[in-house]
């Protein structure tokens, strides 16, 4: 029986909360201004999820590509549609009507006056990349040797900084005309993440207590804004695989795992539909109405 790795959940819903705080209007709260790393984060803890899962059946043949595929579909594309469906809602009329078809269909697509490759539902740039991540693995994970993977992810890294220090972040990919640096950072992250699967799965488990990986990732993606640029972000992301590594090895006190498995199964759906649904505006008035919102800008 698969381990249930609670922590991992966990993680899963800050990180989502702290992109969601991050994409909100400018002049909203800036608290976790390294907010957009969590999409690494993500990446990192789909590869090794989805080892934990999936690589010994694929490997012996047990489970076929055509039927990976379609488990992944079935978990990721129904709330695609749903997002898509809903930014169109909120942009209605704004968009040519192939723009719409795009965000539905999971087709970056360029629009004018809009910069995202998914005018109507940003996030899904994210979304592309991991489904053409999947489909990759499904097919040739069998033939991914330890070395294959090392280099892999040396390779992918290299890419990530030559992206972030073109664009002097690492916040790039979701717009397109750096669309392609989404596939630099899904390349390291999620390949990255199936070898930390397997080295844990080695024996090595570096262990801290429970609330110590929770702060670290706070920290890392509460850093202020100043501090963003190429060689920081890039940084921050060769850190996460350590961190995905400790957290998977340590274990989350019973009384908080049914709170740990809530926030993974919400933190998806959190971050696909952000946009078409939105933060209530009212939420935000009030933390600003109380001065907590000029609090956090100086700090970031």
């Amino acid at each position: 029986m698969r381990k249930h790795f609670a922590m991992l959940d966990f993680l899963r819903g800050v990180a989502a909360f702290a992109v969601v705080v991050f994409h909100q209007p400018a002049g909203s709260l800036k608290l976790f201004a390294h907010g957009y790393l969590a999409v690494d984060f993500f990446f990192l803890l789909s590869g090794f999820v989805i080892a934990a899962s999936y690589e010994d059946r694929l490997a012996n043949g047990s489970l076929g590509f055509g039927v990976f595929v379609r488990t992944r579909f079935i978990r990721l594309y129904p709330l695609v549609i749903l997002g898509g469906i809903l930014g169109s809602l909120q942009h209605f009329g704004e968009f040519a009507p192939y723009v719409v078809a795009g965000g539905i269909l999971l087709i970056p697509t360029s629009a004018t006056g809009d910069p995202s490759a998914f005018a109507t539902n940003p996030p899904a740039w994210s979304l592309f990349w991991e489904v053409a991540v999947n489909i990759v693995y499904g097919k040739l994970s069998r033939f991914l040797t330890n070395g294959i993977l090392y280099a892999l992810t040396a390779l992918g890294f290299a890419a990530v900084v030559a992206c972030a220090y073109q664009a002097g972040t690492m916040n790039y990919g979701f717009s397109w005309s750096q669309f392609y640096g989404g596939g630099a950072r899904v390349v390291f992250s999620f390949f990255a993440g199936i070898l930390i699967y397997r080295v844990w799965l080695s024996g090595w488990r570096p262990t801290l207590p429970w609330y110590a990986v929770v702060i670290g990732l706070v920290a890392l993606l509460i850093l202020p804004r100043r501090l963003e640029s190429w060689y920081f972000d890039s940084a921050i992301v060769l850190a996460f695989p350590l961190l995905v590594l400790v957290a998977a090895s340590c274990d989350l006190p019973a009384k908080y795992t049914k709170l740990a498995t809530l926030m993974g199964n919400v933190s998806y759906p959190l971050y696909i539909l952000q946009h078409g649904l939105g933060v209530p505006k009212k939420l935000l008035d009030h933390l600003q109405s109380t001065g907590f919102n000029m609090l956090i800008i100086s700090w970031a």
